[in-house]
């Protein structure tokens, strides 16, 4: 599975690559079109691979016992807003609406949480029809912090519901979208490396909403180790 998704955007960065290329080198004036077009192509099949390299990496720490946490009382609020800033840069500009408490502060690792909640994001804008609205929602109580993320897309079947936090599970078997079934699981292994959780609904209305919750603090320190499956309630 790993070798199929990577060859795609290694495949595509070698094509672009020979394409500008040829584009550089031909005499006259350049296009810019075509070369911004083919740009772009490498930048996205880039960050693609990235993150499938990324995801690799993890699994050999959450299986090797050295996933670490760097936790520091952060500001949860500015963690949301900053990263659906970046995702407003985007060509695709996703409609997200954040609805925030005014003060949320956890002691979190904050890299962490905000890969998980671009995680979210990804795979909500990735199975929503374009232009569909997301909801991002964090709520605020006394000892935990709660961080929603809502689309309206195509969901999960139900026959898929109950394995969707597990490695190398997909929601979908749709090759144009798929990828190495690692993203929820990876989420769920940083959640529960917090004294957290996170669960999946599933509305009656269509598409999906994970909703992670946190301890606004906790005495745990240290690297985390993988532990046996915990059973899990789906929405």
């Amino acid at each position: 599975m790993a070798a199929h998704e990577l060859r795609t955007p290694v495949t595509v960065l070698r094509t672009c690559t020979q394409l500008l290329a040829r584009e550089v080198a031909k005499p006259g004036d350049l296009d810019r079109r075509e070369l911004q077009a083919e740009v772009e192509a490498l930048d996205r099949q880039t960050n693609k691979l990235v993150r499938l390299l990324s995801q690799l990496l993890k699994m050999g720490s959450f299986e090797s016992g050295k996933f670490i946490l760097d936790r520091q009382m952060t500001n949860v609020v500015r963690i949301v807003h900053e990263v659906v800033a970046d995702y407003a840069l985007t060509p695709e500009q996703p409609h997200l609406y954040v609805a925030a408490a005014q003060i949320a502060d956890a002691l979190v690792d904050a890299l962490r949480l905000e890969e998980v909640l671009r995680n979210l994001l990804d795979n909500a804008i990735k199975f929503s029809p374009q232009g569909s609205d997301i909801d991002i929602q964090l709520t605020a109580d006394t000892d935990v912090i709660r961080l929603a993320v809502r689309d309206r897309g195509v969901g999960v079947p139900l026959e898929r519901r109950s394995q969707i936090f597990e490695r190398y599970q997909q929601g979908h078997s749709d090759s144009r979208r798929s990828g190495l079934g690692l993203g929820l699981y990876i989420c769920r292994q940083i959640i529960e490396a917090h004294g957290g959780w996170i669960e999946a609904e599933f509305p009656v209305d269509g598409g999906s909403r994970f909703v992670v919750t946190l301890p606004t603090s906790t005495f745990e320190t240290g690297a985390f180790v993988l532990r046996p499956e915990p059973a899990r309630r789906q929405g």
